[in-house]
């Protein structure tokens, strides 16, 4: 068994989410579902990815993955954003180690810089596409 999971880890509207769609080339709404990326070596594997954080939509994670995942072992590997202090971070967490999954946290140093709300999209302070392509790399290399 080989599983391992990336948490993106920051504060509400840090880019999280962002990243995700990013690494999957999913402009518009994350659904809760397995993207196919190419890792690092060009090679293309599956993920579950989790573009909303567990915390934000009020569920576990264990709970998303069986409403979502639709096979019956759990998912080899897994993306997720996950909100510091987010009601439900803890328990992404302990069901990942449960589990037996290597976990590497990307956590979003600046959320300043993507100071914006759901409904505000002003270009000037979304970080640029350069940060976004730095950390869609760095995650493919986990893969």
């Amino acid at each position: 068994m080989n599983r391992k999971a990336v948490i993106i880890w920051g504060t509400d509207n840090s880019g999280k989410t962002s990243t995700i769609k990013h690494l999957v080339g999913c402009p518009k709404r994350l659904n809760n579902r397995i993207f196919k990326i190419s890792n690092i070596k060009k090679k293309e594997v599956e993920v579950f990815v989790l573009g909303q954080s567990p915390s934000e939509k009020r569920q576990t994670l264990e709970e998303l993955i069986k409403k979502n995942y639709k096979k019956e072992a759990l998912p080899d590997k897994i993306i997720v954003a996950e909100q510091i202090n987010g009601k439900n971070a803890g328990n992404t967490i302990n069901f990942l180690i449960k589990n037996k999954y290597k976990i590497t946290f990307f956590v979003i140093n600046n959320p300043e810089k993507y100071n914006r709300t759901h409904w505000d999209y002003n270009t000037d302070s979304i970080p640029s596409e350069t940060v976004f392509l730095k950390r869609v790399e760095d995650i493919k290399a986990i893969f």
